[in-house]
């Protein structure tokens, strides 16, 4: 595929730089909008808002590099996304685009999900670039009030042919930077189109920016399942990780409800891997969406009150460190966390060494800057693994609350600001039903007992002596989002693998390294060999040598899309185990043995890492 060069003027027409300079100034009165704000949302994602008056009126200044492309939008008095403001309408096609000559909108009604200007202005005061589709009667956009899960059909297909241009799809032009993906196809990517680089854009017309659409190219796929989206228009997304031990299974067809959920997704149990872990992980040239990027002085984050958990006065969310700067300031442990409400964020060097702090007048909830290891250009990625900690996860963390993400280039410059939505994630982990092993099949019933089999190296599956493992799972589940119809929905389309953590070597066994007992681990993510059973089939081998993930997770799910919860299915497929430890721990004994394994589930491949859940679990080959 060709790649494409950016002129310095496409450059800095995408460039997220404050602008002080003239502008348009928007006004208006929405009809019970008292409280709520008005937000203007450029192509590349930056955004500055006004807060609606007692009397409904507003007045918004929009900087002419925003407003020439910039879409209105509503939010909620307490921080949620509250839909798209359609200016004019002509059919089935809604204009959403102001100009640098908007000014006047008049009165503007509040409808449900979205607002619709009662008289349309003048033609040069809104572009008719950009047009969404709409209901012609009503003039709601298909995708609001449903965060933009809707199949859009050829709507999306049209918009991709004509403006996604360079794209590289999975991996792309720019290969795999580090674990996970890297900046993938990027390079190339017209910064300027709203089904390529620029989140701020909207890829399937729906009136949903790409920056909060749940499904930026409408097809019903949630974006972290879908290869094309992360790798153009979903660049800043949010991954989530959740795993707990077997006997910690949640699912919802083996009996988790919410409140359960809500109590294992919030857990503070340092003695147990039990709670969600939210994680931020950008390249400056994701949140600038510039290639050269600025260098950037700090970033953080900024939340309202529908969002508490990382909210300033509200806030419980602690930040830690990661695998590769474990130690997140000096006076915190390795692997420690610390009040993200105090955190101004750190600079962390060598990977031996603790990260030092930025100074205590820098903005709380702060991330970790670090250098970039591999990639086509020398630059900082930051950082931010965050436990919310919230005492209500599924009412709290969810994918309608905005939060800021601010950077700025040096300490006296003005913040850019893009506002993003938590990416959908998996609140539940997959549900071992049957195991199949040495012979014989075991069904597995929930609640699991503590010490049920699996849960401990004296009492793992007994793998026999073939040190083949057959599962069948559940697979794990996600939040029903705004106008579904139901509470939960299980996921289609991930990824699943094994992986085994760690070799527990019996006296006497024997084994290079062994000494005659004792515990060896893998020195990477160790992902076993598996054969498909029943609803999945092999991942496409990697384009990369150093991409993981199809050895990681090697299998996919052969249903695309999510349904209900209330629908039971399962997937299956057999691993084998004495295999992997011949691979990861060569010379190592394949009987007399304990094995730690993890069942994972995950989306597609983000920057460092990607959405998983999953449960972990013991077995033995005797």
């Amino acid at each position: 595929m060709k790649t494409l060069r950016w002129t310095a003027a496409a450059i800095a027409a995408a460039v997220a730089l404050p602008v002080a300079a003239s502008g348009a100034t928007v006004t208006g009165t929405v009809k019970g909008g008292k409280g709520m704000r008005v937000t203007a949302i450029g192509l590349d994602g930056t955004a500055n808002s006004a807060k609606i008056k007692k009397n409904g009126k507003f007045s918004l200044k929009v900087p002419n590099s925003r407003a020439k492309n910039a879409t209105l939008h509503l939010l909620t008095s307490t921080g949620d996304y509250a839909g798209p403001i359609v200016i004019a309408r002509k059919k089935a096609r809604g204009y959403v685009r102001i100009t640098t000559k908007t000014t006047a909108l008049g009165t503007i009604s509040k409808k449900s999900g979205f607002a619709l200007v009662s008289t349309a202005p003048g033609k040069n005061q809104y572009s008719t670039s950009g047009a969404v589709k709409v209901n012609a009667k009503s003039g709601k956009p298909v995708g609001a009030g449903l965060l933009g899960l809707v199949r859009t059909g050829s709507t999306a297909k049209s918009s991709m042919a004509r403006e996604a241009q360079g794209t590289g799809g999975n991996g792309g032009n720019g290969g795999n930077a580090g674990s996970g993906g890297g900046f993938g196809g990027q390079q190339g990517v017209n910064p300027n189109s709203p089904c390529g680089g620029a989140v701020g854009g909207d890829c399937d017309q729906d009136g949903v920016p790409n920056s909060m659409d749940v499904d930026d190219n409408g097809n019903l796929t949630i974006d972290f399942t879908d290869a094309v989206s992360v790798d153009t228009t979903a660049k800043l997304l949010t991954y989530s990780d959740v795993r707990p031990s077997i006997q910690d299974t949640l699912n919802y067809n083996t009996g988790a409800t919410r409140d359960s959920i809500n109590a294992f997704l919030g857990s503070q149990d340092l003695k147990r891997p039990t709670g969600l872990t939210l994680a931020f992980y950008y390249d400056e040239r994701t949140l600038t969406g510039v290639e050269p990027s600025p260098a950037l002085d700090t970033v953080w984050v900024q939340c309202e009150s529908s969002a508490p958990w990382c909210a300033p006065g509200t806030s419980q969310a602690t930040v830690a460190g990661m695998s590769e700067y474990p130690q997140i300031l000096p006076s915190v442990p390795q692997f420690g966390s610390v009040n993200w409400s105090t955190y101004t964020g750190s600079v962390c060097g060598a990977r031996s060494q603790p990260c030092q702090p930025q100074p205590a007048n820098y903005p709380a909830f702060g991330f970790m800057k670090s250098s970039q290891q591999g990639g086509p250009q020398p630059q900082s990625i930051w950082t931010a693994f965050v436990k919310p900690n919230a005492t209500d996860t599924l009412g709290q963390v969810n994918s309608d609350s905005v939060i800021n993400l601010n950077y700025r280039t040096s300490p006296t410059a003005a913040p850019s600001t893009k506002p993003i939505g938590i990416s959908p994630y998996m609140v539940t982990t997959p549900a071992i039903t049957q195991v199949v092993a040495n012979g014989t099949t075991q069904s597995l019933s929930y609640p699991y007992p503590a010490d049920g089999p699996g849960t401990n190296d004296g009492n793992g599956f007994d793998l026999g002596t073939a040190g083949t493992l057959g599962l069948t799972l559940i697979p794990p589940q996600r939040l029903g989002l705004p106008g579904e119809a139901e509470q939960f929905y299980t996921l289609g389309g991930l990824f699943y693998g094994v992986t085994l953590d760690r070799l527990v070597v019996s006296s006497g066994s024997g084994g290079q390294g062994s000494g005659g007992g004792g515990e060896q681990r893998p020195n990477t993510e160790a992902g076993c060999a598996i054969t498909p059973v029943s609803g999945v089939t092999q991942r496409p081998p990697a384009t990369d040598p150093q991409d993981p993930w199809p050895i990681i997770a090697p299998m996919q799910d052969t249903t695309p899309t999510d349904g209900p919860a209330t629908t039971v299915r399962t997937v299956g497929f057999t691993v084998d185990v004495k295999g992997c430890i011949q691979k990861y721990l060569p010379g190592s004994p394949t009987s007399g043995v304990s094995v730690s394994l993890s069942l994972i589930a995950t989306g597609q491949p983000l920057q460092n890492g990607a959405n998983r859940t999953g449960v972990s679990f013991s077995a033995r080959l005797p």
